[in-house]
């Protein structure tokens, strides 16, 4: 009965995730201009960023990634 109990509540959190997700993609939809299509974006300064958060989040040293942009 108890595992029936944590597959409900873990099917309900998934339901609850995927609701909210679908809300969110509504409402963006719903705005025909969206402020981050209109915005340019420097793709190598956002690539570096990523790669030194996930470097930082790893433990692993700059030279396990290369990044050429």
């Amino acid at each position: 009965e108890k595992e029936s109990i944590e597959s409900i509540d873990e099917a309900s959190d998934r339901m609850t995730r995927l609701v909210k997700n679908l809300l969110l993609l509504a409402r963006l939809d719903a705005q025909k201009t969206s402020a981050v299509a209109n915005t340019p974006v420097d793709l190598g300064e956002t690539l570096r960023k990523a790669v030194d958060g996930a470097l930082k989040s790893s433990g692993a040293t700059a030279n396990a990634i290369e990044l050429k942009v």
